[in-house]
């Protein structure tokens, strides 16, 4: 279970509201560490120039994108970050002009044009954290850059160079720390796009820690499913299987520290499970859902799952069931997680 919290934010934060929308959904490329797709929350990219995408839940002309990184390299002309627009054309790039900097250029239809000069983006030693602003105008455009809480770069003008007045897609790249060699590492969690201010917002996971109340798998206990995905190139084999039509698992899982049960406000519980199904399997579609401690069960749509090769589903809580209103951290702490399938 992943959850998204809003709460301690620097003095010029503009904070998200409970209807704020939380545009989050991991599309794997090629990642060669061990599993098809990304949990959203940690994702490692190595060996391979290829990094992955977050497509929005639908497209956006001003968002904000948080994440942080920890990236390896030495090489310029790395692209650590582009934004795709609704016609599919790259239309804003993070380049790599030096080991330890970059620069933001937007595509104008036939040229990447330069809009803000180097500045540092060099996370090699340790984890950084981005807050990015992007907003689609022909006048009033923006573009900030904030590396743990500073600005470190912006633009005011025109961003609307191209067909495209939205955006559909950001890619969240591999860097190579050796162009002859070709070596790649990137690692990247906590990504988080929304529509509005990222800044002041954290990122929270936590895992299944007990048998819960639905207990429908034949076969396998919550310690299958404890842990996130395991350490490239180990692959973990531990699953729980199911092959009744309605049979459900929940589970409780750890707590955050109390530190956040004040003065933070959850808007949003998602529960991602990793899902495949056998050949031929009846059993063909999983919802995720969550149990409040009152007893009340909560069902997302039913979601294909894929056949044979593991893949992530995804779905997003923002009310309490029971309540009808924005969970608080105590009912997080207390809901139970876990999935329903179905033919």
């Amino acid at each position: 279970m992943t959850i998204y919290l809003v709460g301690n934010a620097p003095a010029d934060f503009d904070s998200p509201d409970s209807s704020s929308t939380v545009h989050f959904q991991g599309t794997s490329v090629n990642s060669n560490t061990g599993s098809s797709t990304n949990d959203g929350v940690g994702m490692a990219v190595r060996g391979t120039p290829n990094g992955f995408a977050i497509d929005f839940s639908q497209d956006s002309s001003e968002f904000w994108l948080t994440y942080f990184v920890k990236a390896d390299w030495s090489q310029a002309n790395n692209t650590p970050l582009t934004f795709k627009g609704s016609d599919g054309t790259d239309i804003l790039r993070f380049r790599q002009t030096a080991s330890s900097s970059s620069q933001i250029d937007l595509w104008d239809g036939s040229a990447w044009i330069n809009v803000v000069s180097t500045f540092t983006f060099n996370p090699a030693t340790d984890p950084s954290r981005f807050d990015l602003k992007f907003k689609m105008h022909d006048t009033a455009g923006v573009i900030e850059v904030y590396k743990d809480n500073v600005l470190v770069g912006s633009y005011s003008g025109d961003t609307l160079r191209t067909s495209s007045t939205t955006v559909s897609r950001v890619a969240l790249n591999n860097y190579y720390t050796s162009q002859s060699a070709y070596v790649f590492q990137a690692i990247y969690s906590q990504i988080l796009a929304m529509d509005t201010s990222t800044r002041g917002v954290i990122v929270k996971q936590l895992e299944p820690s007990a048998a819960g109340n639905y207990s429908g798998q034949d076969s396998g206990v919550y310690t299958d499913i404890d842990e996130v995905i395991p350490t490239y190139p180990a692959v973990d084999q531990d699953k729980l299987v199911f092959s009744v039509a309605d049979a459900k698992a929940s589970f409780p899982t750890g707590s955050l520290p109390s530190s956040y049960d004040t003065g933070w406000q959850v808007i949003s519980l998602v529960v991602s499970p990793r899902v495949a199904r056998g050949i031929g399997s009846s059993v063909s579609t999983v919802a995720p859902m969550v149990r409040t401690a009152t007893g009340v069960d909560a069902f997302a749509s039913p979601q294909t799952a894929p056949e044979t090769t593991f893949n992530n589903r995804f779905a997003e809580f923002t009310v309490n069931p029971d309540t009808g209103s924005a969970w608080t951290v105590p009912q997080a702490n207390s809901a139970q997680i876990g999935v329903k399938v179905a033919t």
